[in-house]
C-alpha cells in the first residue's frame, strides 16, 4: 500500500497583503483670477488637502487623486478674496488588482505652494503621498497526514484566518444652519473634518458603526470678513460582512475623502449643504486550530516532503496613548483679534529607536488668521510630536488624531496653545505555519531504512545510556529531538529514537 493513501489534501482560503508605502506624485496648475475680483497683491494664506477621486485597476493600479487648494488673496485696496484650484495628480503603483481583492488606500499631503505669476494669475503646485495595501485572496493547499506509518514532529496552533477584506465608500450628507450669530457665507475657503465618538457593534453578518463627523469651515462673509464655524454630522452605517461571527476579531479604519460645502437658502434662512465622502476599510478574522509540521518520518517508505511556510496572525495587537502639549506662539505683528485658529497633523512617520520600541512621529501644524491694524494676517507654526509604543509583531497602522485644541487670547504678542493627540497602533502577531505541500515517494528495501521508536516516557535522562539501551547514536537522538548533548534530558519529555537496521 502506498503511503500516499494516508494523506489527504486540504486547503485554506485567506487574504494576503501586498504593500507599497511612500508613493508620491506632484503637479503644477496656473489659475486665471476671475474678472469679478481685483488685481492680486499678495497671498495671505493657503489651505487644502488631497483626496482620492478614483482608481484604475487595468494593469498596475493607478490612483487618481485631487489636491483641493484655496488661496486667500489680498488686493491693493486691502480687500481679500479666495481663489480655488483642484489639481489632479495620478499616482501609479506596481501592484495589480485581481478579482475578490480589497484595496486599502491612505492619501496625504507632502507639500503645497502658491505664488502670484502676475496680477491676474496664480500658480499652484502640490505633492501628494499615498500608502497602498492590496489584500488578495490566496488558497493555500497542504496535506493532512493520518497514518500509523508516519511519525510527526508537530504542534497544534490557534491562528487567525483573514476571512473578509473589503473597502466600501459611502457619503454623509446633511443641511445644517449656521451657528447663532454667524454671518452668511459668501465663499468657503477652508474645510477640515475628523471622526469622533465612534461606536462599533458586530452582529451576525453585519458591522454597525455610529460616529460623528466633526467639520470646521472657514469662510468669507458678504462684507469680506473672515469667519469660521463648527458642525457635527452624526451618522450610522451598516456594513454587510458575510459569514462573520458576532465574536470575530476585526479591524476598521475610516478614511476621509472630498468635502463639499454649498451655501443655500431655505425659507429665508441660510444653511450649508454639506457632503463628506468617506471610505471604510475592514478586515475580519476567523479563529482556527491548525497543525504546524516541523518534520516527518516514515517507517516503511523513503520519501522527500516539500514544505511550505504560511505566515498567519496568531493574535491582533492594539495599543493606545494620549499626549498633551502646551506651546507658546509669538506673533510678528500686534494682533487685535483672532479670526480663526486650526490645528492639523502630518502623516505618521514610524521608526525603531531601540529593540521593542516603535516610535511614531507627527508634526502638529498650527494655523492662525488674525487682524492687525485692520489687515488680515496669517501665521503658521509647526510642532514635532513623538510617541513610543512597546509593540511586538507586524504593525499594520498607526494613527494620530486631535482630541482637543485651544488657545489663549494674545497678550504681548504671545498666545498659548494646548492640544491633545490620541495615538492608536494596530497590527498582527504573525506565526510561521509549516505545512507539507507535496510528497515525492521512493520505494526502498525496508531493511536499509531507520526505524523510529516513540517513547512517551523515558526512564533515563542520560543520552549515552539511552543510546546504549536502544542501540542508537546519542548524537542522532539529540539532533532528532533538538536536545543539547551537554545537558540532561528534560523530565517527562517524549522522544523519537532512530534505530538503523542494516543488511546482514
Amino acid at each position: 500500500m502506498s503511503i500516499r493513501e494516508n494523506f489527504s489534501a486540504s486547503s485554506l482560503l485567506t487574504f494576503m497583503p501586498s504593500t507599497e508605502n511612500r508613493l508620491s506624485g506632484g503637479e503644477t496648475l496656473e489659475v486665471i483670477i476671475p474678472d469679478k475680483y481685483p488685481d492680486a497683491l499678495e497671498i495671505v494664506s493657503l489651505c487644502g488637502e488631497p483626496y482620492l477621486k478614483g482608481r484604475d485597476d487595468s494593469g498596475s493600479i493607478t490612483l487618481q487623486t485631487v489636491y483641493e487648494l484655496s488661496a486667500l488673496v489680498r488686493a491693493a485696496d486691502g480687500t481679500v478674496f479666495p481663489i480655488l484650484s483642484e489639481i489632479p495628480v495620478a499616482i501609479r503603483s506596481s501592484l495589480t488588482f485581481e478579482e475578490g481583492s480589497a484595496v486599502h488606500v491612505s492619501v496625504y499631503s507632502i507639500s503645497k505652494e502658491a505664488h502670484i505669476v502676475n496680477s491676474r494669475k496664480l500658480a499652484f503646485s502640490c505633492e501628494v503621498g499615498v500608502s497602498l495595501t492590496v489584500w488578495s485572496p490566496r488558497k493555500a493547499e497542504y496535506l493532512d497526514i493520518s497514518s500509523s506509518d508516519v511519525i510527526l514532529k508537530k504542534s497544534e496552533e490557534t491562528l487567525l484566518r483573514r476571512s473578509v477584506a473589503i473597502s466600501e465608500g459611502f457619503f454623509i450628507s446633511d443641511e445644517l444652519p449656521l451657528p447663532a450669530g454667524k454671518p452668511a457665507v459668501s465663499a468657503t475657503v477652508s474645510k477640515s473634518c475628523r471622526w469622533k465618538s465612534e461606536e462599533q457593534r458586530l452582529t451576525s453578518d453585519k458591522l454597525i458603526v455610529r460616529a460623528v463627523a466633526a467639520l470646521e469651515v472657514g469662510y468669507l462673509s458678504p462684507d469680506g470678513e473672515w469667519n469660521n464655524a463648527s458642525f457635527e454630522l452624526p451618522f450610522t452605517r451598516v456594513f454587510d460582512l458575510p459569514s462573520v461571527d458576532e465574536d470575530a476579531p476585526y479591524s476598521l479604519r475610516l478614511r476621509m475623502g472630498k468635502i463639499t460645502v454649498i451655501p443655500q437658502m431655505r425659507e429665508e434662512s441660510a444653511v450649508l449643504a454639506i457632503t463628506v465622502a468617506a471610505e471604510a476599510q475592514i478586515l475580519c478574522y476567523e479563529n482556527m486550530t491548525l497543525t504546524s509540521i516541523e518534520d516527518l518520518y516514515s517507517l516503511k517508505t523513503r520519501f522527500l516532503p516539500t514544505y511550505e511556510t504560511l505566515s498567519l496572525p496568531s493574535s491582533l495587537i492594539s495599543e493606545e496613548g494620549q499626549l498633551t502639549r502646551e506651546e507658546v506662539i509669538e506673533f510678528p505683528h500686534d494682533p487685535e483679534s483672532i479670526a480663526s485658529f486650526s490645528l492639523s497633523l502630518s502623516p505618521v512617520s514610524l521608526y525603531y529607536k531601540e529593540e521593542g520600541q516603535l516610535h511614531a512621529e507627527v508634526t502638529a501644524h498650527a494655523d492662525f488668521l488674525y487682524l492687525s491694524d485692520g489687515k488680515l494676517c496669517h501665521l503658521e507654526k509647526n510642532f514635532p510630536v513623538e510617541w513610543a509604543f512597546s509593540a511586538e509583531g507586524s504593525v499594520s497602522g498607526v494613527t494620530a488624531e486631535i482630541s482637543s485644541a485651544r488657545y489663549t487670547l494674545p497678550a504681548m504678542r504671545k498666545s498659548e496653545i494646548t492640544f491633545s493627540l490620541d495615538f492608536h497602533l494596530s497590527g498582527e502577531v504573525l506565526f510561521d505555519l509549516h505545512t507539507v505541500k507535496e510528497l515525492k515517494e521512493e520505494e526502498d528495501d525496508s531493511s536499509s531504512l531507520p526505524t523510529f521508536l516513540y517513547l512517551a516516557q523515558v526512564g533515563t535522562r542520560d543520552l549515552y545510556s539511552l543510546g546504549k539501551a536502544y542501540h542508537a547514536s546519542p548524537s542522532e537522538i539529540a539532533e532528532l529531538n533538538e536536545l543539547d548533548p551537554s545537558k540532561p534530558i528534560p523530565s517527562g519529555m517524549p522522544l523519537l529514537i532512530p534505530v538503523f537496521h542494516g543488511k546482514s
